[in-house]
């Protein structure tokens, strides 16, 4: 037990440290991005997993950006003023993420708070995820 205890311990010192530097990512509310976007910047749902299911829905207007191409070059992120992302995660861990790596690219990102809920409670408009967006799940045989 001792043992045990000592590894939890150990994993939440770890995962505090981790996330400390994504706690200095500039956050906004929904509001905010929503003004912002009408102020030419551009929004992008950053969710991992939010484009398999046929009923998924997203911000109106927003882009999809996958959070595993960062590598690839994007000539409409650098190309904008400011970026505003959003995902479904708890703590916004996916949009923080993303928004800190393109922070270090030198792009001007905020992440909105609350992500895709906040954007929901605070009654601004949301869309379907067209389908040509949608991905399958995978079917393994």
């Amino acid at each position: 037990m001792g043992a045990a205890a000592i590894a939890y311990i150990g994993f939440q010192i770890w995962m505090w440290f981790k996330s400390r530097g994504l706690r200095s990512v500039p956050r906004v509310d929904p509001s905010e991005a929503a003004r912002g976007r009408s102020a030419g910047a551009i929004i992008y749902d950053v969710r991992s997993h939010g484009y398999y299911d046929a009923k998924a829905t997203r911000i109106q207007g927003s882009l999809r950006l996958d959070p595993n191409s960062l590598h690839q070059p994007r000539e409409e992120i650098t190309s904008v003023s400011t970026v505003y992302l959003y995902c479904t995660c708890a703590g916004e861990a996916t949009s923080a993420r993303i928004a800190s790596e393109l922070i270090r690219k030198g792009v001007h990102a905020a992440v909105i708070r609350g992500g895709l809920r906040g954007w929901k409670k605070a009654g601004l408009p949301i869309e379907p995820v067209p389908t040509s967006e949608i991905s399958p799940l995978p079917v393994f045989e």
